[in-house]
C-alpha cells in the first residue's frame, strides 16, 4: 500500500482537467518537488499560474496549447533566469504578462509570439533587457513595464524609439516604477 501513496505523489500536483475548459488560474501555495504533471485541456484560451516555482523547461507544454491567447504568470510561477523560447508555441497568444518572476534573461524573437497585442512585465526586477525583436511583431499595442530594472525599461524605450523610426505609431508604450 506505501508504494502505491508514493506512487500517486510523486508527481504531485497531477493538473487533469475536463477537455471544454477555456479559462483556468492556479493558485499553488506547496513547494513543487518533482515535476509537475500538466494535463491540460486543448481549448484552452485564459490561464494564469502562480507559485509553481518550475523550471522554464516546462513551459512548452503550456506553449503548445493551439488556442491560447491569454497567459499569466504570476509570483514565480517559473523559476530560473533564463527563458529561452521555442519555435513553433505561443501561436495564438495575444497577452502576456509576467509579474514577480526572477528571469534574468529572455530569448525571444517575433516568430516565437506571433500574434502578440499586449505585454506587460511587472516586479521583474532582474530582468536585463526586454528582446528587441518583440517590436517586430506586427500587431502588438502596447508594453507596459511596472517596477523592473531600469535596463528593462531602457530596452523597451529603444524598441518603441525603432518603431517609432519605422513610422510605427500605433505602438503604445508605458513605463513606471522603475528599480536603480
Amino acid at each position: 500500500e506505501s508504494s502505491d501513496y508514493s506512487k500517486k505523489f510523486t508527481k504531485f500536483p497531477v493538473l487533469d482537467f475536463p477537455t471544454h475548459l477555456e479559462s483556468l488560474k492556479i493558485l499553488y501555495h506547496g513547494m513543487v518537488s518533482q515535476p509537475c504533471e500538466f494535463n491540460l485541456p486543448l481549448n484552452l484560451k485564459k490561464l494564469t499560474l502562480s507559485k509553481f516555482r518550475l523550471p522554464w523547461s516546462q513551459i512548452s507544454t503550456i506553449g503548445k496549447l493551439p488556442h491560447l491567447e491569454v497567459l499569466k504568470l504570476l509570483s514565480r510561477a517559473f523559476d530560473g533566469q533564463i527563458w529561452e523560447m521555442t519555435e513553433g508555441e505561443f501561436q495564438s497568444l495575444k497577452y502576456l504578462k509576467l509579474d514577480n518572476l526572477w528571469i534574468a534573461q529572455w530569448k525571444a524573437s517575433n516568430d516565437h509570439l506571433p500574434c502578440l497585442k499586449h505585454l506587460v512585465l511587472q516586479r521583474c526586477k532582474k530582468l536585463e533587457e526586454v528582446p528587441s525583436s518583440l517590436g517586430d511583431i506586427p500587431t502588438l499595442e502596447r508594453i507596459e513595464v511596472h517596477w523592473c530594472s531600469q535596463s528593462a525599461a531602457v530596452s523597451v524605450k529603444e524598441i518603441e524609439d525603432e518603431q517609432r523610426d519605422m513610422g510605427n505609431e500605433e505602438l503604445k508604450v508605458l513605463i513606471s516604477g522603475m528599480e536603480q
